[in-house]
C-alpha cells in the first residue's frame, strides 16, 4: 500500500487482522521521502514502535499469540516531517511461526490488505499524540451547529461538546488530561455530515 504524509499535521491509520493460523506480525515501511515512523496498536494498547533516523526503512516485528481484528498501524512524520509529492510504502505480513530479527521466517507467510481507515478529513486536529489540551480546526461554508464527541474504541463517549460556529475557520479546544492513555475516536458532526479521526492520548 502506498500513501502520503502530505502536511505536518497529517497521519495515517491502517486497520488489519491476524488469524489463528498466522498470528505473528511484521510491518515494513519503505521508500520514505522523509523521517517517518510507525507504531503498532491493538485496540487501545500501544504495542511497538519503529523510529529509525532519516529515511531509513522502518520495521516492526511482533511475535504474538493474540488473535484480533483490531490491530492498527499508525504512520506519522517525526517532528512534522512530510511530503506532498512522494509516497511511502507500507506492507503488513503474517507468519505461522515467529519472525526472526532479520525479518525472515520459516513459516507460511501471508501479506494482508491494510486499508487506510482514518486520515485527515473534514477538520484539523493537533497535537496528536496529545497530553492535555487538543485544538480542532473546523472550516465551514456557513454558520452552523456542530457536535464534537471523543469516544473510546467501544464507542462510549468520553467527551462531548456542542458549539455554534461561524462561516470560515473555527477552533474548538478540549482537554484529554483526565483520559487514560490509549487510542480514541474524535467525531465531528455537522448536520448530516460526520468526520472521524483518531487521537492518541500518551501522557
Amino acid at each position: 500500500f502506498q500513501a502520503q504524509i502530505a502536511t505536518a499535521s497529517d497521519n495515517d491509520w491502517y486497520r488489519f487482522s491476524n488469524t489463528s493460523s498466522k498470528r505473528r506480525i511484521k510491518i515494513d515501511m519503505t521508500t520514505l521521502p522523509d523521517d517517518y515512523d510507525v507504531r503498532l496498536y491493538r485496540n487501545n494498547s500501544y504495542l511497538a514502535i519503529s523510529q529509525n533516523a532519516g529515511t531509513l526503512d522502518e520495521q516492526i516485528i511482533y511475535n504474538t499469540n493474540t488473535v484480533s481484528s483490531s490491530y492498527y498501524a499508525y504512520v506519522y512524520g517525526y517532528n512534522g516531517a512530510n511530503s506532498n509529492t512522494q509516497c511511502y510504502t507500507l506492507k503488513v505480513s503474517l507468519s505461522s511461526t515467529n519472525w526472526r530479527l532479520d525479518g525472515s521466517t520459516e513459516g507460511e507467510v501471508e501479506e494482508v490488505d491494510v486499508p487506510l481507515v482514518f486520515e485527515n478529513a473534514g477538520f484539523g486536529m493537533y497535537p496528536n499524540p496529545a497530553t492535555g489540551e487538543v485544538t480542532v480546526e473546523i472550516p465551514v461554508e456557513a454558520d452552523s451547529d456542530v457536535t464534537l464527541t471523543v469516544m473510546d474504541p467501544s464507542g462510549k463517549a468520553a467527551i462531548q461538546l456542542h458549539s455554534a460556529i461561524n462561516k470560515g475557520n473555527n477552533r474548538l479546544n478540549f482537554d484529554v488530561s483526565d483520559l487514560p492513555n490509549g487510542v480514541y475516536f474524535v467525531q465531528l458532526r455537522n448536520g448530516s455530515l460526520a468526520h472521524t479521526r483518531k487521537l492518541v492520548v500518551n501522557k
